[in-house]
């Protein structure tokens, strides 16, 4: 992403009129941002400003107004109304009308989409920009990551494998291979697309920090470590950095530090990239609810973050809202019923404004029916469709079960025994990273 925002740069320095590269280095901001090169306000700052210098000239330029649509959108640090992202997909929808042959609008189009579930709209819109560009690697790549949302992981895998296809050097492209790795319980998998992610481009400090928190989260901190030092070396103080610091704390039951670090994310403000600030309050929540502190913790949050458990707030910071998701573990112990209750219902009517359907995975359902005491429907949905799934979906799976409003559920002896066939799961495939790992270490 760097060298090509270094060869688009060297055009300009050449031709300063020439309006598609300042288009393309736009885009560039945009997959620099996706990647964790470059922080959400200055990939929005770049790319607007790349954006207004194309459309001083041509205003009626497609794709620097579909460009223009998206930051609006995807730039916005506040809640935005349904209403605006609505009207943000109408608009790309004429551009992509007016303009069939332009492909990256209809990818921008189909990025808005995905971040309103609006999945099977979404899917439409990638394979007529497939129809379009068939060898086009980008649109492959897109496609793939569509799947991974769609629990397609198959189809997902194909089509990934076809971008690398066309184009070799795609560190993303590994990543998604490695998700989908994940999905399917293949641990090994997952570490090798990683490592090779990361061969292709050792400057992306996100690579080793995904490589760590996999790691984490079987717990084999010694190899993890070896990956963190790569990210304190490059970014320090970046928002994965502090999430590597936060998972190696709960790997290893180190409370003292896992609230140290959740604190310095939130006083430091730190942006919610990969759920950094959510999980953060998340932990320090959690302790509280354990240690009876929830009320200081509380006051310690709003303080630094005022609002931030305001639920019927009209415009607020997306982190803020995913925080007050993140807290609702905590308010099971310390709330009336009827507050929770409350809260819970103002959460997911807010989602549904948007047209999103807070309980379509099976994960999320099953949180919410352990917060309204559904057991019974807990407890079936955990046993059909939530703890088949391979472990390697959700390395956290022991830290949620634990949390008091999964209680009830985990004491059915059902339940019981399926955590115990997922632990067994969850040691081989530990073993079976730890030994390839290993293995890497003695060929080295």
């Amino acid at each position: 992403m760097k060298a090509a925002e270094d060869l688009l740069k060297g055009a300009l320095a050449t031709d300063p009129d020439f309006l598609d590269a300042k288009s393309e280095l736009a885009v560039n901001y945009l997959h620099q941002y996706e990647t964790g090169l470059i922080g959400l306000d200055e990939a929005m700052t770049n790319c607007s400003a790349m954006t207004r210098q194309v459309l001083a000239v041509r205003p009626d330029d497609p794709m620097a107004n579909a460009l223009r649509i998206y930051v609006e959108i995807a730039g916005d640090a506040e809640a935005t109304e349904p209403r605006r992202v609505y009207d943000a997909i109408d608009k790309l929808e004429r551009l992509v009308a007016e303009n069939p042959a332009v492909y990256q609008i209809r990818i921008l189009l189909g990025q808005i989409l995905q971040r309103v579930q609006q999945l099977d709209r979404a899917l439409v819109v990638h394979l007529e920009a497939l129809q379009k560009e068939p060898y086009n690697p980008r649109v492959h790549y897109e496609l793939g990551t569509l799947y991974l949302l769609l629990d397609r992981p198959a189809d997902a895998r194909a089509a990934l494998e076809r971008s690398l296809e066309l184009e070799s050097q795609q560190p993303n492209a590994y990543v998604r291979l490695a998700r989908v790795s994940s999905q399917l319980g293949d641990g090994v998998a997952t570490v090798k697309h990683l490592l090779r992610a990361f061969e292709i481009d050792p400057r992306d400090h996100e690579l080793p920090a995904g490589i760590a928190l996999f790691l984490y989260g079987l717990g084999l901190v010694e190899e993890g470590d070896d990956f963190r030092s790569l990210v304190h070396a490059v970014a320090p103080t970046s928002e994965i950095a502090y999430l590597v610091d936060l998972r190696r704390a709960i790997s290893m039951g180190d409370v003292s530090a896992s609230v140290e670090t959740a604190r310095r994310i939130i006083e430091e403000d730190v942006e919610d990239r990969k759920g950094t600030y959510s999980e953060a309050v998340q932990q320090l929540m959690t302790v509280a609810a354990a240690n009876g502190t929830i009320d200081e913790t509380t006051t310690y949050l709003e303080q630094h973050a005022p609002g931030i458990f305001d639920i019927k707030a009209d415009a607020l910071p997306h982190k803020y809202r995913a925080a007050q998701i993140a807290a609702l573990d905590a308010w099971y112990v310390s709330l009336p019923r009827e507050e929770l209750l409350r809260r819970l219902d103002d959460l997911l009517n807010e989602a549904q404004e948007f047209g999103l359907d807070p309980l379509a995975d099976p994960g999320h359902r099953l949180g919410v029916y352990a917060l309204r005491g559904e057991t019974e429907a807990g407890v079936s949905l955990a046993l059909e469709q939530v703890l088949p799934q391979p472990v390697t979906r959700n390395l956290l799976w022991r830290e949620q079960y634990s949390q008091p409003m999964y209680a009830d559920i985990v004491a059915d002896e059902r339940v019981r025994n399926a955590l115990r066939s997922r632990e067994a799961e969850y040691d081989l495939v530990r073993k079976q990273v730890r030994d390839y790992l290993a293995g890497i270490s003695e060929s080295a």
